[in-house]
């Protein structure tokens, strides 16, 4: 190509274009796919008849698994059209509605409400439940991910996410831990199911009648970052009735029963891996500033919800949430370790599984990033525990926590010291 070539207006448009993707410019993909706004109500649309299917039985594919719609009819859910369990990442990326890079970055854009005015309903579970079930039922595809959240000995607890939109089910792909996988019917104790283009939003958390797991519901368009808090949260409880109940002594009978031992409970901090391999704990909000840096280096085993337990360090999910513009100057957009495989950009943030260890050793420093204030290590032992009282929330919790991390060394540091300090 000459060198005026090169330099035609055109050919450079062309080449911004190609390269750099604004947001604003995208279209919003806000309409899902239903019953109700579908032109053809032909019950049998998605079923490919031909000469050869009379004569073959089961017609089992892609979307077509008879054991995983008996056990979703078990959990009260119709399949109308597809059913697909563990999709892989390709599926799931030809079926989003989106623009697409040469690189094969996928950049999505939805609306989605205000958390602060999303509803979390605490009554009537078993009507929401219904009512979100019946809306999944009359969709064409439905997204079923099998897989954990948290992972390491007596840590990991199955979950069962359900969905009938592909970028929700691609980030919960990214955020949750991957199992083998069982026969579909196998139990979970946690569900989370996901309805999107539902005319309400809420979340609601409350045991299914039908599955006798504890659920998430999220109806309408809810936020990715409500629905993982609302799952966390799920999770939080899980971990709380797992420590049973002690029955006092005979001659104490009329003390009720209190609860057992704490053996792991969740932390609201980011957990780093330092250059030198020490593990990092960051509580504050100011840590989030270096959070998609620290990703792009490989060196944050999670953003978030931290989980310590008496054998080390784990974490409630496998991913982590990064700002895809800045993984896109730093280079790191899209790099999955597979040529030409692209990410998703979901509103500008991308939601990246983060390879490696489930479980890390105790951390050797704890770090807590304020910007407000001197620098400085805390050797007063009250004043440690009054800080992971502050950000944790719970004294029984906090307690726990002072006692795992005894030998660990606790600073308060600014935000942007943090990543000189991991170097």
């Amino acid at each position: 190509m000459s060198f005026l070539a090169k330099v035609s207006p055109i050919h450079l448009l062309r080449r911004a274009f190609t390269r750099v993707i604004n947001i604003e410019s995208i279209p919003a993909f806000d309409k899902y796919d239903h019953l109700s706004n579908m032109e053809s109500k032909d019950l049998f649309q998605f079923e490919p008849f031909s000469d050869e299917d009379h004569i073959a039985f089961p017609r089992e594919q892609p979307g077509k698994d008879y054991d995983l719609n008996w056990s979703l009819a078990n959990e009260w859910f119709t399949v109308w059209g597809n059913a697909y369990r563990n999709p892989d990442r390709s599926l799931l990326m030809s079926h989003l509605k989106c623009v697409r890079d040469k690189c094969g970055n996928a950049f999505c854009k939805r609306t989605y409400v205000s958390d602060c005015d999303v509803p979390s309903l605490t009554s009537d579970f078993e009507e929401l439940s219904d009512e979100v079930k019946e809306f999944l039922s009359k969709v064409p595809n439905l997204y079923v991910e099998d897989a954990a959240v948290c992972s390491g000995r007596l840590l990991e607890t199955r979950i069962r996410s359900v969905t009938n939109d592909p970028a929700t089910a691609l980030l919960l792909k990214n955020m949750l831990h991957r199992m083998p996988l069982r026969h579909p019917q196998t139990p979970h104790p946690l569900s989370l199911i996901v309805a999107r283009g539902l005319s309400r939003p809420f979340t609601a958390i409350g045991e299914d009648l039908h599955s006798r797991s504890l659920t998430v519901l999220v109806g309408g368009e809810v936020s990715p970052r409500l629905i993982l808090r609302s799952l966390a949260t799920a999770t939080a409880q899980v971990f709380d009735a797992e420590r049973g109940r002690v029955e006092m002594a005979a001659g104490e009978s009329n003390t009720p029963p209190i609860k057992g031992p704490i053996s792991k409970c969740i932390l609201p901090c980011c957990t780093c891996i330092a250059a030198s391999g020490d593990v990092k704990l960051a509580f504050g909000a100011a840590a989030k500033t270096a959070i998609t840096a620290l990703a792009a280096e490989n060196r944050l085993f999670c953003d978030g919800d931290t989980v310590l337990s008496r054998d080390g360090v784990s974490r409630v999910f496998a991913g982590v949430c990064c700002d895809g513009e800045k993984l896109e100057k730093l280079g790191k957009l899209g790099k999955l370790g597979k040529p030409g495989e692209g990410e998703m950009v979901l509103n500008q943030k991308v939601y990246r599984a983060v390879e490696g260890d489930n479980l890390l050793v105790m951390p050797n420093e704890v770090f807590f990033v304020e910007n407000e204030g001197e620098e400085g290590m805390l050797s007063d032992g009250k004043e440690v525990l009054d800080k992971l009282g502050k950000y944790i929330g719970n004294d029984e919790y906090a307690a726990f926590a002072m006692e795992r991390l005894q030998n660990a060394v606790f600073r308060t540091i600014h935000g942007d010291s943090l990543e000189k300090l991991l170097k």
